[in-house]
């Protein structure tokens, strides 16, 4: 059903599916699931550090809640922020 879906999503756009809080327990395992569903090339790892997040196999993008001035433009790279 997921794949369905995210397919018919890829056919409208060109985005990224974003997940926020990459590096922690939580965002790991999304991502490690994710990966299992969608090419790694489509998702963005959302973290504080870039360099923590380098070896989740995606995409890595600054993203500290306490900064939001410096996250990566979200509105040319993606579209759905999980």
């Amino acid at each position: 059903m997921l794949e369905a879906k995210y397919l018919a999503w890829k056919e409208r756009t060109r985005d990224m599916i974003a997940i926020t809080g990459a590096t922690g327990q939580l965002g790991r395992l999304v991502i490690g699931k994710l990966k299992d569903k969608v090419p790694a090339s489509d998702i963005v790892a959302l973290a504080r550090s870039t360099a923590k997040a380098a070896n989740l196999g995606a995409a890595a993008r600054e993203a500290d809640y306490d900064k939001p001035r410096r996250w990566s433009a979200p509105s040319t790279e993606w579209t759905h922020c999980c």
